[in-house]
């Protein structure tokens, strides 16, 4: 009969001498330490690093190291802190212990140091729209296992909306919401209505333990548009004038006209100057109003256009209003008539 004998291999060089625990991979935040722990028993322990004894190192890479030794009974507990800058990533730890009788050498598996900088930009920035919010997603940018949290990665995102009028002088919307953000999604819901005549612009910035990494730019409006000062372009069948008495002579002029044409948002540039005109101007003197134009919530929550001007008028009197751009160098491009009596 042949009996077989089984020996297990273990991390020993003699029945007392072995290597009880070794080093495990470490993954750290850029600019945080990384330290490696080895426990050996009846040996004080060394340590090499990328297959060089720390000892042979050279000077300056030495000096950055730093180990310690603590004993416990025949136990010996060896640590080694290594700086968590770029060019330390990837380098190979091991703890490794000498028989002094032969000089045989018994070494631990190699542990790799990962070093986590600052994260790339996010990817595929998506943005979906209506009149109340604008809703984006994004893909996460890769990132290392720092802490054990899924993910390590947060976000903040920076609004800024600018009149597509006036696109030198953006506003930075100042919220609550957009920081923090552990999802890949954002839902930008002001507590007004969405301007069909602004861009918005979202800065989605990942973020992560060693700060803020690059950040991605993704701009969208609600409607196509074009900007134009021709107050032609306002159909003069579709205007609507509503006039409102305030206080003897005074009166308020409400003119309303559609926010779309030919399928396309007309967003106007400047002021408007509105004629008010009647051919017997000693009874129904004339005025001028200068005033802006506003987008207002109409009927059926249709956005429209408004044109208010509060002006003092003659009573009995039939009036017709030209509008003329800013730049229409007193040519009037749409008209409407109303009565005063």
């Amino acid at each position: 009969m042949m009996i077989l004998f089984v020996v297990a291999a273990c991390a020993c060089l003699s029945a007392s001498q072995e290597i009880t625990d070794g080093p495990r991979d470490k993954t750290v935040f850029r600019g945080r330490d990384a330290v490696f722990s080895c426990v050996v028993r009846d040996a004080p322990g060394h340590w090499i690093l990328n297959d060089t004894n720390i000892d042979d190192l050279p000077g300056a890479l030495r000096d950055d190291l730093s180990h310690d030794s603590v004993s416990a009974a025949v136990f010996y507990y060896i640590s080694l802190r290594i700086p968590g800058r770029v060019e330390y990533n990837g380098t190979r730890v091991k703890c490794a212990i000498e028989n002094d009788g032969d000089n045989t050498l018994l070494e631990s598996e190699f542990a790799v140091l990962k070093i986590q900088g600052l994260l790339e930009a996010v990817g595929s920035v998506v943005a979906l729209n209506n009149n109340s919010s604008i809703a984006i997603s994004w893909t996460a940018p890769f990132s290392l296992d720092v802490t054990g949290v899924d993910p390590d990665i947060w976000y903040s995102v920076h609004v800024l909306v600018y009149n597509v009028t006036d696109e030198n002088n953006p506003t930075a919307i100042l919220c609550t919401d957009c920081i923090n953000i552990t999802e890949t999604h954002y839902t930008f819901t002001p507590d007004y209505l969405l301007s069909p005549c602004h861009v918005y612009n979202f800065s989605v910035i990942p973020l992560n333990g060693v700060g803020q990494g690059e950040s991605t730019n993704h701009s969208t409006f609600l409607y196509g548009h074009v900007v134009s000062d021709d107050t032609g372009l306002l159909i003069d069948e579709a205007i609507n004038i509503d006039v409102f008495e305030r206080s003897r002579d005074a009166f308020q002029i409400l003119i309303t006209a559609p926010l779309f044409v030919n399928k396309t948002v007309l967003c106007f540039l400047g002021h408007f100057t509105l004629w008010y005109y009647n051919s017997d101007q000693e009874k129904c003197p004339g005025v001028v109003s200068v005033v802006f134009p506003e987008l207002i919530s109409g009927e059926e929550g249709m956005v429209v256009w408004q044109i208010e001007s509060q002006v003092v008028l003659g009573k009995d009197c039939d009036y017709t209003v030209s509008i003329a751009s800013h730049s229409g160098a007193g040519e009037t491009n749409s008209s409407g008539s109303f009565s005063i009596s």
